[in-house]
């Protein structure tokens, strides 16, 4: 009897080529690939949008005088609260800069009040503050045309808009100063040249426009991005309020072309109120306060 049979396992199963295995797995590959960056990009888009939702995180500046905060849930406007400049008690002292005259001021228009190094603030200057929208307070006689700019930047598509730094006293000014000041010492720096190199960018006591309630420092969403840097001159946003801040009194104190007249650096947020009049004309002629007031 033959044995034919019995050594056969059933039909035989016939395997891919080689290279034709390669390309399965090569495709399978890019399918996995393809399917890992999809998820990457949901996760991502889904990640800035929630972003751009939330409300800026209250914090203190460091690099620049003032200090911000979230907007308040209400744009409305609480009645006017009388003080004076002179801090509190409670506050720290401030020391009033050598070198700077006291009220010389060339008109005695509140609105075209000159306040810089050379020109000081009385230490009895009192000022009627209004809280306005970000929960910050300014001069009671610019909220009428500090809130229209405002509104008319929301109109324009800039959203979330709103003064992230207005009134301070001098005693606040003088403590970002010491702050300042005492990081850089520590880092190795020369008290006196830590001094000279941080009244750059923050106003000592009674120099600061801040402490008179007629300045303001202005959140728009690139600042979220790119904090307190000139790089701000070149967004959507802020050019905005360069080129409309006029209309409603208000200029952009410190050009970036005007540093040796100002004395302090450029700073494409802070925009101050003088005045339609006084407004346009400063910024159609591309000059500063100073200028304008024959005090360069």
């Amino acid at each position: 009897m033959t044995q034919s049979g019995r050594g056969s396992s059933g039909p035989s199963r016939k395997r891919l080529p080689i290279r034709q295995r390669r390309q399965l797995l090569l495709l399978l590959l890019a399918v996995v690939l393809i399917v890992v960056a999809a998820v990457i990009g949901i996760l991502v888009a889904m990640d800035r949008r929630q972003s751009e939702t939330q409300e800026p995180i209250s914090t203190t500046l460091s690099e620049q005088e003032g200090q911000l905060s979230t907007p308040s849930s209400t744009e409305g406007i609480s009645e006017p609260e009388s003080t004076s400049s002179e801090p509190t008690s409670s506050e720290p002292t401030s020391s009033k800069p050598s070198g700077g005259q006291v009220g010389n001021y060339p008109t005695q228009d509140w609105n075209l009040i000159l306040i810089n190094k050379q020109n000081l603030l009385p230490e009895d200057y009192t000022v009627d503050l209004v809280t306005v929208s970000g929960g910050q307070r300014v001069d009671a006689r610019i909220v009428e045309p500090l809130t229209d700019m405002l509104n008319a930047a929301r109109q324009a598509g800039y959203s979330g808009v709103y003064v992230m730094s207005g009134y301070r006293t001098p005693a606040l000014s003088q403590a970002l100063i010491d702050k300042e000041v005492q990081i850089r010492v520590n880092q190795g720096m020369d008290e006196q040249a830590a001094y000279e190199e941080v009244i750059q960018a923050i106003a000592p006591p009674y120099t600061s426009e801040h402490n008179a309630g007629i300045a303001v420092d202005i959140y728009a969403p690139s600042y979220s991005v790119y904090g307190f840097s000139p790089a701000l001159e070149n967004q959507a946003d802020y050019s905005w309020f360069k080129e409309h801040c006029a209309e409603y009194g208000f200029i952009l104190r410190y050009p970036k072309d005007k540093v040796a007249v100002t004395q302090y650096q450029f700073e494409p947020w802070h925009f101050r109120y003088v005045g339609q009049e006084a407004a346009q004309a400063i910024m159609s002629q591309g000059i500063c306060l100073e200028e304008y007031l024959g005090q360069a």
